[in-house]
């Protein structure tokens, strides 16, 4: 019970660096320590604050509003949950769709890639641009660091890029879209070969 308190708190402090998130639980634990003699531990966590209450309580010591916190967790953790869904979707929907429809999926996904792939042409530049003015500073290990941040920036855009495209793009797919296009052309001629007789047979009635 007190495990699972403290790892609660832990956990909602994780935006705090190593050292603080240690100092706080080691401050409840004293609190819970010096009570413990006189009472037990179901009594002395339901006389405390919540783990929530505690999380807020640092959080604002570090001026660090709590409500905004909570909504950047949230807001990643939906658009995570977003995603697999569609792509859930997607595959479900690829299963019974013909090959048309399949095809069109496969061919905006390969010109999603491509986008993500170009988007990489600005942060190139970047690299370079920045390399070229580390130089003179003749530190080869201040480039190499240089390089992976741009790496590292240019991933997670890329990533947020392609998770946003992605979902907009085949959040509403459906089934059989070609497939449907295609009896409709094809019920067209056949309407008209309809019409054409009815035409030739009633002008022989007139004859």
């Amino acid at each position: 019970m007190e495990k699972e308190y403290l790892d609660s708190i832990r956990n909602g402090l994780k935006i705090l660096s190593k050292e603080e998130v240690d100092k706080t639980i080691s401050e409840i634990e004293k609190q819970i320590n010096e009570r413990l003699a006189k009472e037990e531990i179901a009594d002395i966590l339901k006389s405390m604050p919540t783990a929530q209450e505690q999380i807020n309580e640092c959080l604002k010591k570090h001026g660090i509003d709590p409500k905004m916190v909570t909504k950047n967790s949230n807001f990643i953790i939906s658009k995570f949950e977003e995603l697999f869904k569609v792509i859930q979707n997607m595959v479900e929907i690829m299963s019974k769709n013909n090959f048309k429809s399949n095809l069109k999926i496969v061919v905006d996904l390969l010109i999603l890639f491509a986008l993500v792939s170009l988007l990489k042409i600005p942060f190139i530049l970047i690299r370079y641009l920045g390399e070229s003015l580390l130089q003179y500073l003749k530190l080869p290990m201040i480039i190499d660091i240089w390089s992976i941040i741009i790496e590292i920036i240019y991933i997670i855009c890329g990533i947020m890029f392609f998770m946003n495209v992605y979902t907009k793009w085949f959040k509403n797919l459906k089934v059989g879209e070609v497939k449907e296009k295609k009896e409709e052309k094809i019920e067209q001629p056949k309407q008209l070969g309809e019409d054409l007789t009815s035409i030739s047979l009633s002008d022989k009635k007139d004859k």
